[in-house]
């Protein structure tokens, strides 16, 4: 085992973890080394896969090798000194053929155009399955595919790097979104202020948009209500005309509304949002390929409505609103109806009707074990930790509590 497999395993990093960490030492790399270039310095997959089964011919590149040496505290020659019997370790099996499966970009003289309309395309593919499935599985796939994007990137220039930054931006709000929804969500805030930062380079207006947006959403989840209402002022001053990435931002700010107690502006919003996205339903459908924010259909408006209810503290209007909605929830958004379930179940709670959240907040816990989201899990806990001070012999609450208590607590 060579020293860098040993440092690695020791911080029990994953890929994904490693090429977070490397991609903040690089950063402060440059600072130190008053070299620019170093910030842009990643490791691919294949190349990370390698260094852990001690399979090399050579050293890194000198920038990598600087990055290495800052990250891990050790010289080059000492973290990949040659072990007399390195472990194997077998490459990851990807589901679909994707452009980081293509050759390493470094010298090439041509980056094709078509590239930008792929990853486009295949963020679009894996946003999807994230919405059935959960992102047990894609986080990993969003960071490693960010890197070659990165690599391609910086060896071009003029309109093409440009719709690049924009590309790799949009990827970086996407492993954002999936580090909220795993036991990364710590990192999430890091992936997301990259992502804005990269859409301002890109002067994506439409883009910056939504990560202020996305910016809100977090706070207003973390109950921060200075922060929740000037994000979503600044997401929707700044929106442009498509309806639909409009509307999201209209239910941030009904949402940072409702979390600072101002019911009639929450409520406001809310209307506003209905509006736009009635609109982008008879004009653009769900495949205007400008559309960001693909998600936010009529269930999702009025399944935030009944979440601005729940801030508001009018737990019987919002279990009006989702006991209708949840009959008639949209196949493929499973892991945001198993959310809304969880809201469900807290106002139930909040109702009186304990026996009835104990058994619904079952229900969600049993189908989240296939999905995997955090997110549902965090609603889960605050039903748990209400239900901490009902009735102890509460069959339903007692069964949910005692199911939760199985489940590990970094889920």
């Amino acid at each position: 085992m060579n020293e860098f497999r040993r440092r690695v395993k020791a911080k029990r990093w994953t890929y994904e973890a490693f090429a977070l960490h490397f991609g903040r030492a690089a950063v402060e790399t440059a600072e130190l080394k008053r070299d620019h270039r170093i910030a842009a310095v990643a490791v691919s997959h294949r190349s990370f896969t390698r260094w852990m089964a001690g399979d090399m011919k050579g050293l890194p590149n000198a920038e990598t090798c600087l990055v290495l040496e800052h990250l891990l505290g050790l010289a080059a020659e000492d973290l990949f000194r040659s072990s007399p019997q390195p472990p194997a370790i077998a490459p990851p099996a990807w589901p679909v053929e994707t452009a980081a499966q293509m050759p390493e970009p470094a010298g090439a003289r041509f980056v094709d155009p078509a590239l930008v309309p792929h990853w486009t395309g295949m963020l679009q593919i894996l946003a999807t399955t994230h919405n059935a499935l959960g992102p047990s599985q894609l986080h990993q796939s969003a960071v490693h595919e960010m890197s070659v994007i990165r690599q391609f990137r910086k060896q071009t220039s003029g309109r093409l790097a440009v719709a690049l930054l924009a590309v790799e931006s949009r990827w970086s709000e996407f492993a954002s979104w999936t580090a909220e929804n795993t036991p990364d969500g710590p990192d999430a805030g890091f992936w997301l202020d990259r992502s804005l930062q990269l859409a301002q380079d890109a002067e994506d207006t439409q883009l910056v948009s939504y990560v202020r947006m996305r910016q809100a959403q977090r706070a207003v989840e973390r109950h921060e209500v200075a922060d929740a209402l000037s994000l979503a002022g600044q997401a929707w001053q700044s929106a442009g005309d498509n309806p639909r990435d409009r509307a999201l931002c209209a239910v941030r700010q009904a949402q940072a509304h409702a979390l600072a107690g101002d019911g009639r502006g929450s409520r406001s919003a809310i209307a506003e949002a209905t509006k736009l996205v009635d609109l982008a339903d008879m004009t653009e459908g769900l495949d205007d390929p400008s559309t960001i924010g693909r998600h936010c259909v009529t269930a999702y408006v009025q399944a935030h409505e009944a979440s601005c209810q729940m801030l508001l503290g009018e737990y019987a209007l919002a279990v009006s609103a989702l006991e209708q909605l949840l009959g008639t929830w949209p196949a493929g958004f499973r892991q945001d109806e198993l959310l809304a379930q969880a809201w469900l179940a807290v106002s139930y709670f909040k109702s009186g009707r304990l026996a009835e959240a104990g058994s619904l907040g079952s229900e969600v816990l049993s189908a989240n074990a296939t999905v995997g989201s955090s997110r549902v899990h965090r609603g889960l806990r605050q039903l748990a930790l209400l239900a901490g001070r009902a009735d102890p012999q509460q069959p339903e609450l007692r069964t949910f509590r005692s199911s939760l208590a199985l489940i590990p607590s970094r889920m």
